[in-house]
């Protein structure tokens, strides 16, 4: 309360500011975008939140970005709690106190790479520059229909209420490291820029699906509708998944922060139902990733029950899938990372999680189920990687792009 009291009517400085992509550091510059002054940080953000996505609405929202650019949300008392003793006293004195730019800018780089783009093991040093290139560059979402608009703005409040959970760095175990197990996995993500834009992949694969939705309208796919429907549903599974992670490691801290170790007080039931839910989402995840592709290359798949009940179905369409696509695609890492997700094998360790195991080895399961979860994200990468492979083959880059990503690549730290 002193605190909100000093920055609001003592000092009277603005509660937070709304710092677009494109001027956050990258690599520790203050200005990679823009240069960092005292008088424009990034605007007051008087109604933005971190869970609120930006619209053309939003003044605090940098104009010279494309919508739906990641942004941060900065607060002056977290600023105000790091400053020094010292500098404290001075503002006291003096009735005045403001953040720099610089301060604000690398406030919000600490927050972007904590909630959206992670470290070197999630390869978020070179995703930020790639966002803030895609972000930067002139197209337009004109391909797109009134349905297709509906499930962005669903998808992009969702992005934004997830985001907004990834605040507290104590939650160590969850990000995915996809870069650190394999670096084979993140050499996907660059041909993919054009066609089907990846943001980050910390806690899950988080792509631009407008930019995609309307690549895929554009290449006039037979499927498009399918494709957009599947990707809509894979878009909230992924994301449902980290969440679940996220309130099972926030309920297990709840319960032993009150000395309370056993297993059974109802958080620590409500943390193990949580891991019941990314059992049941990632059998989701397997039927619609086999539907993705079945979709792509235009193959009649059977339908069947979800979870346990649909690994017959699971088998055969999977067996369609290795006879029936070509054998170029077969052969690729994409369908490696793919075919480890789904196979066999990895669907009875699934089921056998989901039969009771879990609530007999409890915390145990966590690691293994959050591997489950980094190859299936591998899995979806993979698949969103032969879309672009097949977008592009139905609507060809043209020179301008093909110049403009090669000077991307070029120019990549």
């Amino acid at each position: 309360m002193l605190t909100n009291w000093l920055l609001n009517s003592y000092f009277r400085c603005p509660k937070e500011w709304a710092v677009p992509l494109g001027m956050v550091p990258v690599d520790g510059d203050a200005s990679p975008g823009k240069p960092a002054t005292d008088a424009s940080p990034g605007r007051p953000a008087t109604d933005a939140s971190p869970g609120k996505p930006p619209t053309d609405a939003d003044a605090s929202i940098d104009k010279t970005l494309q919508k739906g650019a990641p942004f941060a949300v900065v607060y002056a008392r977290t600023l105000w709690r790091n400053e020094s003793f010292g500098k404290k006293v001075r503002a006291l004195l003096s009735h005045r106190w403001a953040p720099s730019g610089e301060q604000i800018q690398k406030s919000a780089g600490t927050i972007l790479r904590t909630n959206v783009f992670g470290g070197p093991e999630d390869y978020g040093d070179y995703l930020i520059q790639l966002a803030t290139w895609h972000f930067s560059r002139e197209w337009r979402l004109d391909a797109l229909t009134a349905a297709d608009r509906e499930k962005i703005n669903s998808i992009d409040v969702f992005t934004g209420l997830t985001r907004s959970r990834f605040k507290d760095e104590h939650y160590t175990p969850l990000p995915l490291w996809l870069a650190k197990r394999d670096p084979n996995i993140c050499a996907l993500i660059f041909p993919m820029a054009l066609k089907a834009p990846v943001i980050a992949i910390r806690y899950y694969l988080d792509i631009h699906y407008a930019y995609t939705f309307n690549a895929v309208r554009k290449a006039r796919h037979s499927g498009g509708d399918a494709l957009i429907s599947v990707m809509y549903d894979l878009a909230f599974i992924q994301q449902k998944i980290a969440v679940a992670f996220h309130e099972y490691i926030r309920l297990l801290v709840h319960v032993r922060t009150r000395n309370n170790r056993t297993l059974a007080t109802n958080p620590a039931v409500e943390a193990l139902r949580q891991l019941d839910n990314v059992i049941t989402l990632l059998q989701a995840s397997v039927e619609k990733i086999i539907s993705f592709v079945g979709v792509m290359y235009g193959l009649p798949l059977a339908a069947g029950a979800a979870g346990a009940a649909g690994e017959g179905f699971y088998a055969k369409n999977l067996e369609i899938l290795q006879k029936e696509l070509p054998r170029e695609v077969l052969q690729s890492f994409q369908w490696h990372l793919i075919e480890e997700f789904v196979s066999p094998a990895n669907l009875e360790a699934l089921a056998a999680y989901g039969n009771g195991l879990l609530y007999k080895k409890g915390t145990e399961v966590f690691a293994p189920l959050h591997e489950q979860h980094a190859r299936n994200t591998a899995a979806l990468l993979g698949a969103m990687s032969l879309l672009t492979d097949k977008l592009a083959l139905l609507d060809p880059f043209s020179q301008q792009e093909q110049k403009d990503f090669l000077n991307l690549y070029n120019s990549l730290r």
